[in-house]
């Protein structure tokens, strides 16, 4: 009956639910107003962008039969964020003109100079503070202070000439090609730094490093141009190849003696490299039995021959050692020097009557 009477009621009863329908919508509207509401909706403005859609969906009431439509909101929020470089070491924020790792800055490691931005690290902006100068991303590409600018640690000078008095004791790295003040070869020739005719190391000009020779400049940690004075002279780049006084000449101890044979007894007896081999006079083979040097029959050292009288009489050599007063073998001091005749001591196999030779 409840399915007949529900059919019966046809047109009229859909009728009714329409008008009923109406009703409760007109009501419920007045219903709103009178709580206080006005039917709007209001939003709060902030600094995040916000985007409504509106949904409306259908809802039918099971025990009226009343269909009612509702409409609902959906309120959708971006927020736009930033994201700053820090270090992943110490999560300090890192400015962005910072050029070095990130992690050197404040990174407890020292004074890092040239990075673009001061380093937490640097006690004070004065360049005497900075630790490191040519990192990775530096404008500096040398060690301290390289081309570092003294007013702003963070930064570098311009490229400027290394060529004047100033820039070439200065301390900087003005033309930043790696080389400062006189160790770049721009600044030889300024102030006190080794002059274009300097053919040895730069560093050794002027260093109080003793007195370097035939480096074609006499050098001003020379006390004179005597041949005494010289402390080195065979320098890389110097024209001795000897330990002084080599081939250094003597009126000119920035230069040398031009190569010349030396078996004469003037050249085995001036105390110089003649013919710049590396051996000075008795020492020089070719000197053998010129002046006082060992003859060519001298079969031991030849320094031992007439070596003085702290050398004593040496036996057994080939030829009468001229330290010895007589050919006796009771004169002899050494008879078994390398190169003797004989292998003991003396007396050992000395000839009695000839102590340059052996029985």
């Amino acid at each position: 009956m409840h399915r007949l009477g529900w059919g019966i009621v046809g047109s009229a009863g859909i009728a009714l639910a329409v008008g009923l329908a109406g009703g409760c919508a007109s009501n419920n509207s007045d219903a709103l107003g009178g709580a206080g509401g006005t039917g709007t909706t209001s939003s709060a403005t902030s600094s995040t962008t916000s985007s409504k859609a509106a949904t409306t969906g259908v809802t039918t009431s099971a025990t009226t039969g009343v269909t009612t439509s509702v409409t609902t909101t959906t309120t959708t929020t971006s927020v736009s964020t930033t994201t700053a470089m820090s270090s992943s070491s110490t999560g300090i924020v890192v400015p962005a003109s910072w050029t070095c790792d990130p992690l050197y800055y404040g990174g407890a490691d020292g004074c890092d100079c040239g990075c673009g931005a001061l380093d937490p690290d640097c006690a004070s902006s004065a360049i005497a503070d900075c630790g490191t100068c040519d990192n990775l991303g530096s404008c500096s590409m040398v060690t301290c202070p390289g081309a570092i600018d003294p007013a702003n640690t963070a930064a570098c000078t311009a490229a400027t000439p290394e060529n004047t008095d100033a820039a070439c004791g200065d301390m900087l790295d003005n033309d930043q090609d790696g080389d400062v003040d006189c160790a770049d070869a721009d600044c030889r020739g300024h102030l006190m730094c080794a002059p274009i005719a300097w053919t040895c190391n730069p560093g050794y000009y002027n260093s109080m490093d003793g007195c370097d020779c035939g480096c074609g400049v006499v050098d001003p940690d020379c006390p004179s141009n005597a041949i005494g004075s010289c402390d080195a002279c065979a320098d890389s780049g110097s024209c001795s190849m000897a330990t002084c006084p080599g081939a250094i000449n003597p009126a000119n101890i920035a230069t040398c003696v031009a190569a010349t044979p030396e078996n004469t007894d003037a050249a085995c007896g001036d105390m110089l490299d003649n013919d710049q081999d590396g051996d000075v006079d008795c020492a020089d083979t070719d000197c053998q039995g010129h002046l006082m040097c060992a003859p060519l029959a001298w079969t031991c050292n030849p320094t031992y021959y007439n070596g003085g009288p702290f050398d004593g009489c040496d036996c057994g050599c080939g030829v009468k050692d001229p330290d010895c007063a007589d050919l006796l073998v009771a004169t002899c001091d050494a008879c078994a020097d390398t190169g003797s005749c004989s292998a003991n001591t003396c007396p050992g196999t000395i000839n009695p009557t000839n102590n340059a030779t052996c029985m």
